[in-house]
């Protein structure tokens, strides 16, 4: 949604301050001298937020879950000694499950089949896992 101001400079010249508010996107501001162009340019970038296209260089679009889960191992865990060992399991488990992911495209649905898949599996001795222990590895 655009919000047009008419304002007015020192000199006396009026230009219009354009403000694009969307959810899910940072707040976009512009100035213009004709209202047209200001008109225009809204176009433009509201067409670019519908498709997704507004922010090509997106940090999500650049990384992968892998990354990320070796970046949190690197700069998370060691300040974290008691969990440690649980988290080192989790995480590979994770990293091998979605790590191939790009972040933009981590959807629930890729997150509500792998929980599927760990809830179906069986342990070591046969059984299903618990929902505690499928939770915990969610976690």
């Amino acid at each position: 949604m655009a919000t047009y101001r008419k304002r007015s400079r020192k000199d006396g010249t009026s230009v219009w301050h354009v403000q694009i508010r969307k959810h899910g996107f940072p707040p976009l501001t512009e100035t213009f001298e004709r209202l047209t162009d200001a008109r225009a340019w809204v176009q433009q970038v509201e067409n670019r937020m519908r498709e997704h296209r507004l922010f090509p260089g997106l940090e999500a679009q650049r990384h992968t879950a892998a990354e990320m889960i070796d970046r949190f191992i690197s700069e998370a865990l060691p300040n974290r000694e008691k969990q440690r060992r649980d988290f080192l399991s989790h995480l590979a488990r994770w990293k091998t499950e979605i790590g191939a992911y790009v972040l933009s495209e981590l959807t629930p649905s890729v997150l509500s089949a792998v929980r599927d898949k760990l809830s179906a599996e069986r342990t070591v001795r046969g059984k299903r896992r618990a929902p505690a222990t499928v939770l915990r590895t969610l976690a």
